[in-house]
């Protein structure tokens, strides 16, 4: 009788496993086909910035870049990317990243763009009806490797890391203020 019971127990564990595995997959699957929408309004402020740390041996040698969600041809145009890619060519695959900040006025926001020879991701800064301000890169590799620029940022503070062939390594560091302006670099 025990092992009867024990069993009807293990079987209703395995059963809600499933149900919840089942729910999960389908939540990401739904996060990886649904980038989200571009900055038409606003909503609340949130409190705070989104950190990140844009790397070439996660995005490009981990194929962390190639897995994200990948914009349709709306939501390129959503998001204004002919503004934002000055070669901007429909073979490229572009993507949302992530939300950064968002003030009362002001939306930051990653949007990357993949090819096989380059990729570039932009800090993004859109007004309240999705128009976009500027665009400034924090992520830069290209196949010769002649260059590479990668970016973290925490709190309000953005470093950029970059290396070039000709000019070597350089450190700059930016601050972002509370209304999403990226503050020129940091005397050391």
């Amino acid at each position: 009788m025990k092992s009867t019971i024990s069993a009807c127990h293990l079987t209703f564990i395995h059963l809600i496993f499933a149900i919840l595995l089942s729910i999960t997959a389908s939540t990401l699957q739904a996060q990886k086909t649904n980038p989200a929408k571009a900055p038409n309004s606003i909503a609340a402020p949130n409190s705070g910035f989104k950190n990140f740390s844009l790397r070439f041996d996660r995005l490009i040698q981990k194929n962390e870049l190639n897995h994200l969600p990948k914009l349709n041809q709306a939501q390129t145009d959503s998001w204004k990317i002919q503004d934002i890619d000055a070669f901007y060519e429909p073979s490229y695959v572009y993507h949302f990243l992530d939300t950064v900040a968002v003030s009362e006025k002001h939306l930051l926001a990653l949007i990357a763009r993949e090819y096989a020879n380059e990729n570039i991701i932009w800090l993004c800064k859109y007004d309240q009806i999705g128009k976009m301000i500027h665009a400034d890169q924090v992520y830069y590799d290209n196949a010769e490797g002649n260059y590479l620029l990668e970016s973290t940022l925490k709190n309000n503070i953005l470093t950029l890391y970059s290396e070039d062939v000709n000019e070597g390594k350089r450190k700059k560091v930016h601050r972002i203020d509370a209304k999403l302006n990226i503050i020129p670099p940091i005397k050391p």
